[in-house]
């Protein structure tokens, strides 16, 4: 599958979002943020339809670098500065309601595309409350994987494997069930690897397990 590289600080919302459609409508093509790039305002709009999920395939999420930048915020009214028109006023605020329509009719999945456009609820919730003057940074770890943003490449601490093995099966949709103090069951098959097994306390009501191998020699 194919990924389409976007490096802008933004633009026009409404452009933002015909990219977005125009992605999805693109078999299995997916989004990305190189290292040092960048992908603000109405690029992430379009940056969020790079996901995709088809039955029997494992599912694809857009991936930005650890050392790119990702940001939302709400659009803006444009209008010239100075004096303005009541019409004028009118026209731009219909505008900008009308690509929020529009991110909203492809996150309902009413339209026929390609795997759906995964944008979170809250992710949604945090560009609209993020006045246009502003930005939301995708600048944790956690905000990716609670939004299915996809962080690559990303090193792993291998001086503290107990702690690598807690960031991999870290729970981060919710209220975890079960001790997640408890060191993990760990066993070495080799000098260089590590191996470790969550019984419970793993997602969704605790009820999944997780296992996980590292190198340590990475």
């Amino acid at each position: 599958p194919g990924r389409l590289c976007l490096n802008s600080p933004g633009g026009s919302f409404g452009e933002g979002v015909r990219l977005a459609q125009s992605i999805q409508h693109i078999y299995f093509l997916g989004t990305a943020i190189a290292q040092g790039h960048r992908c603000e305002s109405a690029c992430a709009i379009a940056f969020m339809a790079g996901g995709y999920v088809d039955e029997g395939l494992p599912p694809v999420q857009p991936i930005m670098h650890p050392h790119s930048t990702l940001g939302f915020h709400a659009p803006s009214i444009e209008i010239p500065s100075g004096q303005y028109s009541e019409q004028q006023v009118t026209q731009a605020w219909d505008v900008a309601l009308q690509a929020v329509a529009e991110i909203v009719i492809m996150r309902s999945g009413s339209e026929d595309v390609i795997g759906g456009y995964n944008f979170h609820d809250a992710l949604f919730h945090q560009m609209l409350m993020t006045p246009s003057d502003s930005m939301y940074y995708i600048d944790t770890v956690e905000k990716a994987a609670r939004y299915d943003i996809a962080v690559y490449p990303v090193g792993l601490n291998s001086a503290q494997p107990a702690d690598a093995f807690r960031n991999l099966c870290r729970f981060v949709d919710g209220p975890l069930y079960g001790s997640f103090d408890v060191v993990p069951i760990m066993r070495s098959s080799s000098p260089d690897r590590a191996e470790a097994f969550f019984r419970d306390g793993f997602h969704r009501g605790g009820g999944y397990s997780c296992r996980a191998v590292l190198s340590l020699d990475r």
